[in-house]
């Protein structure tokens, strides 16, 4: 009877093991930075669109002022 020592082969499986995981770590935590990544674009988006709108709203509240002052 022949004893094979596994030692060498567990060790690489568990290190195999562990790598896996923090590379399963590593992709969740890309994508939840993605994700807020992405959040944070819309809301600037956002910002920039009501900016947009208020800025047109002053010229136009600029406008209507000076064409009234003018009469």
């Amino acid at each position: 009877m022949q004893v094979v020592d596994t030692t060498e082969r567990d060790r690489a499986l568990a290190e195999l093991d562990r790598e896996r995981e923090a590379r399963r770590t590593a992709e969740l935590e890309a994508a939840k930075v993605r994700l807020s990544h992405q959040l944070v674009l819309n809301e600037c988006n956002q910002l920039r669109q009501e900016l947009d709108r208020q800025r047109q709203q002053l010229e136009l509240t600029r406008s209507d002022f000076a064409f009234h002052v003018s009469k």
